[in-house]
């Protein structure tokens, strides 16, 4: 399917045309599953991500405004939801490391209980050296140095906001 194509398909899906949806549907979702398997490392993390976005291409078929192609719009919110799995994943992380240090010495808990933090930790860096560069720097010096915005704003020479953004 060309360019055009997808144009055509692309007014009739803000027109409500479930087929369409369908077509676009079988055409990007192995391409998708696929980018965001690149970016993650894990197959059942891609598969979700890649039915989000087309979901959420559906949900808010009425209010966006493509820009370029489709193709393009559906390659960069792949990207967009791989990184924003990250946050997701440190937040399991400190959770489960929570439970660990509050969990008392049970021995036959621990071991699992690590390797699976260090499973986790395994995805987390993998996605994490997706990242841009300033982007990972800033995830880093936050998340595992414990600095605080002003302080990597200061330290990078950038605004507080800009460093809010890119967490």
């Amino acid at each position: 399917m060309s360019s055009n194509t997808d144009e055509l398909i692309w007014e009739a899906i803000r027109q409500d045309n479930h087929r369409s949806f369908e077509i676009l549907f079988v055409k990007y979702y192995p391409e998708l599953r696929k980018l965001a398997y690149y970016y993650c490392g894990r197959y059942e993390d891609s598969e979700e991500l890649a039915a989000d976005v087309l979901q959420k291409l559906w949900e808010k078929r009425k209010e966006i405004n493509l820009q370029a192609t489709l193709r393009g719009y559906l390659m960069v919110s792949i990207r967009n939801a791989t990184i924003n799995l990250l946050p997701q994943k440190i937040q399991v992380i400190e959770e489960l490391t929570e439970n660990i240090s509050a969990s008392g010495p049970d021995e036959n808990e621990r071991p699992e209980q690590r390797l699976l933090l260090k499973d986790i930790e395994k995805e987390i860096l993998h996605a994490l050296d997706t990242l841009p560069d300033r982007q990972k720097d800033i995830f880093r010096l936050h998340r595992l140095h414990n600095y605080s915005i002003p302080q990597i704003a200061a330290l990078m020479s950038i605004t507080e906001g800009n460093v809010q953004t890119q967490l």
